[in-house]
């Protein structure tokens, strides 16, 4: 949302038993690597992303972390692209 400065990201988790949790990612449309929002793994399955500049394009990736000691992470989810409004 333009001027909004914010971000509500949801996901669908796959129905594996031993995901714990979920890392997002946020890149710049057209940029380099995307960078990790998440200090440690949310167990939610949404995220609010404030520091989001709202007229900048994104792409969002999830991740998924096992219950493992230590944990796996999984494949980078399909990305998602948030462009500011008009």
């Amino acid at each position: 949302m333009r001027g909004s400065g914010h971000t509500e990201l949801s996901w669908d988790a796959p129905p594996v038993s031993d995901d714990a949790a979920f890392h997002v990612y946020r890149g710049e449309d057209g940029g380099g690597p995307p960078e990790r929002l998440t200090d440690t793994p949310v167990t939610d399955r949404f995220f609010l992303d404030t520091t989001r500049d709202p007229a900048r394009t994104y792409r969002y990736t999830v991740t998924a972390m096992d219950a493992a000691d230590p944990p796996n992470e999984s494949p980078a989810s399909l990305p998602v692209t948030v462009a500011p409004r008009p």
